[in-house]
Parts: structure tokens; C-alpha cells; sequence
């Protein structure tokens, strides 16, 4: 998954700072916007997932350092069953959509891959954050 390293945690990334940069190509500009969009948008989700699992870990979980691996192993089974949560799209529905084949979901949602490639996490992302974003807007 994604390694947000010290510079997200710090905040040194933002969007302040990436319009400040000497970029000649607006479309460079606008994929450094979306990366960092979608990095937060992780961050943000991760942290959810974090507290929605707080009682699990807390149980399970002899070490804190632990915690933040198995976070990150359950992210996105969290994403898939938030959005099909939301009534929006079943796994199916979800494949359609992201255009992602079906198998690779159940793949994910099984536990049998916990390493997706990074498109497969970014659309994944992008359904839900597009979900959650028109739910709580209206």
C-alpha cells in the first residue's frame, strides 16, 4: 500500500507548496494536485479504518507497532465494504464501475491479495471518495 512517510505526517506536502513549485506543464501540476488529493483522502480513510478497528486491535494486538501493518492489511476489504455499505454498487457493481476485474476484488476482500497494484487501490479510491463525497453533500 501506500508509505506516507514523515512529509505527509508533517504536513511539508500541501497544496500551498506544490502551486509554488517552478512547473512549466499545467497537466504535471494538476497529477501532483490529484496524487496529493487522493494521499489525503487515504490518510483521512486510513484513519477511520484505524478507529473502526480500535476495539480488534486493542484485543489482538500484543504490540502497537503492529497495528499500523494490520490497518494496512484490512484498508481496503474497509474500502470494498464501505462502498457496498453505501447500497450503491454490490462487488460486482464495483468491478463494473472501477473497471476492475471481479476476481481481483474478490481477491482483495478474501484476504488473498493485500498488494493490489496501485491503479487497482487509486480506483478503488476514487469510487469511494466520489460516494462519500455526493453522500455528504446531500
Amino acid at each position: 500500500m501506500f508509505k506516507s512517510g514523515n512529509n505527509l505526517n508533517q504536513g511539508t506536502i500541501s497544496m500551498e507548496n506544490i502551486s509554488r513549485l517552478d512547473i512549466k506543464s499545467p497537466q504535471l501540476k494538476k497529477v501532483l494536485a490529484k496524487a496529493y488529493h487522493y494521499l489525503r483522502y487515504y490518510q483521512i480513510t486510513k484513519d477511520y479504518c484505524k478507529n473502526y478497528y480500535h476495539t480488534y486491535f486493542n484485543l489482538c494486538l500484543e504490540y502497537r507497532e503492529k497495528e499500523n501493518e494490520m490497518v494496512e492489511h484490512y484498508y481496503l476489504q474497509f474500502i470494498i465494504n464501505d462502498i457496498i455499505a453505501t447500497g450503491e454498487y454490490t462487488l460486482e457493481g464495483i468491478a463494473h464501475q472501477a473497471h476492475i476485474p471481479l476476481d481481483t476484488l474478490a481477491d482483495i476482500v478474501t484476504g488473498l491479495n493485500i498488494a493490489p497494484s496501485y491503479q487497482t487501490v487509486f480506483r478503488l479510491l476514487e469510487l469511494h471518495s466520489s460516494l462519500r463525497i455526493i453522500e455528504n453533500n446531500v
